[in-house]
């Protein structure tokens, strides 16, 4: 049986030291920079969920995944769970008011897994 992506993925690795995570650090944000504005010529609408436990990291990994990026080009919106008057309508229904326009990035700090309810009291 095929193995998923995610249990290819190497856990041992690691950087060595904090000169060197600053270097690759920078050099992917520099990346990320120029993918944004290529998103931007190409008119390329991106959207990132990020998930995951409490104190797992997520805003720290939002900070530095837009620590370099254009501000008029991304939205950053942390998601909690529905408010009662949210509660009328679809579940996604907050989602799709947020989802970026051409050429543009929307990040969710966390997403409709964690958030939904699934039929259970919230």
């Amino acid at each position: 049986m095929a193995k998923g992506r995610l249990e290819q993925v190497d856990l041992t690795k690691k950087v060595d030291t904090k000169q060197k995570y600053v270097k690759k650090l920078r050099k992917y944000q520099m990346k990320l920079l120029a993918l944004q504005h290529l998103l931007y010529e190409k008119k390329i609408a991106v959207m990132l969920a990020m998930e995951g436990w409490d104190a797992a990291g997520k805003g720290g990994t939002i900070k530095r995944i837009t620590e370099h990026l254009d501000p008029r080009g991304f939205r950053v919106t942390p998601i909690s769970a529905p408010a009662p008057h949210e509660k009328r309508y679809h579940y996604l229904q907050r989602f799709w008011r947020k989802i970026p326009q051409y050429g543009q990035i929307s990040i969710f700090d966390r997403s409709w897994y964690g958030t939904t309810c699934f039929g259970r009291a919230c």
